[in-house]
């Protein structure tokens, strides 16, 4: 989980900033979102063997998460490398962007200065 965090933090430098979350932040908070979740299916998992429930029922019922999850990634991953590209904005329209909002923030930080004077 450290790893993923730091990780999410240290692209975020090499990345514009935008005021929205972009496919790689949700990408990322995905990922840190599936790795608690095993945490917590592990810890699930081994308090139901301690209360007496049948390790092949225990076996299923992880088998069954584990397909579901290889699938949702495996989605998540094709829709990213096939499907995502396509739609993809050109750079200089994302730092165009950026730039934008920059300016609008900046006019909104001399407009709440001239209010404070007034």
């Amino acid at each position: 989980i450290l790893t993923l965090v730091s990780y999410k933090y240290g692209i975020a430098d090499q990345l514009p900033k935008v005021p929205y979350p972009t496919y790689v932040d949700l990408f990322m908070l995905a990922q840190i979102v599936t790795v608690v979740a095993m945490a917590i299916e592990c810890l699930i998992a081994y308090r139901l063997v301690n209360w007496g429930v049948e390790e092949t029922t225990i076996d299923i019922i992880e088998v069954v998460i584990l397909v579901l999850i290889l699938a949702y990634w495996l989605y998540r991953l094709l829709y990213a490398g096939i499907f995502k590209p396509k739609y993809r904005k050109e750079w200089d329209l994302v730092l165009q962007d950026q730039d934008i909002v920059g300016q609008a923030h900046d006019d909104n930080d001399d407009m709440d200065d001239a209010h404070s004077l007034a």
